[in-house]
């Protein structure tokens, strides 16, 4: 999608700006960037959370690397999908602030689950734990 013969990489004027949303390593990611720069493109990585529902409403919320100017010149596209923007640092940011954040979902996630677990073996309904 970004590097092929059709790839948007490849169709963009220089000085544009090219936005990845996906959820790719920190590294990978700053040699897109580095790519895009030898091309005389801008690069942005922004990954979301928020999952398909943000999606559907808006309301992602979306961690941005690259810089601060670039990331003011897109805001506005950036507003139309989420309502949390945070500017993370420089590109590689926003994807290694995305691993951070999944760390603490899956943390929060299993904290639930050994609750739940400690509530059974101690003879308590787990909806009363909740």
């Amino acid at each position: 999608v970004l590097w092929g013969e059709d790839g948007a990489a490849h169709g963009a004027s220089a000085g544009a700006i090219l936005v990845d949303m996906g959820t790719i390593s920190p590294e990978l990611t700053r040699e897109f960037a580095a790519r895009a720069g030898e091309m005389g493109l801008r690069f942005l990585d922004c990954p979301v959370s928020g999952g398909t529902v943000g999606a559907q409403n808006g309301t992602l919320s979306i961690m941005v690397g690259g810089t601060e100017s670039d990331l003011e010149e897109i805001r506005p596209v950036l507003e139309a999908m989420g309502q949390t923007i945070t500017y993370c640092g420089p590109v590689g940011a926003g994807q290694a602030t995305k691993l951070c954040n999944q760390i603490c979902g899956a943390l929060n996630i299993l904290g639930v689950c050994e609750a739940l677990a400690l509530a059974q073996k101690m003879g308590v309904d787990g909806a009363k734990v909740q």
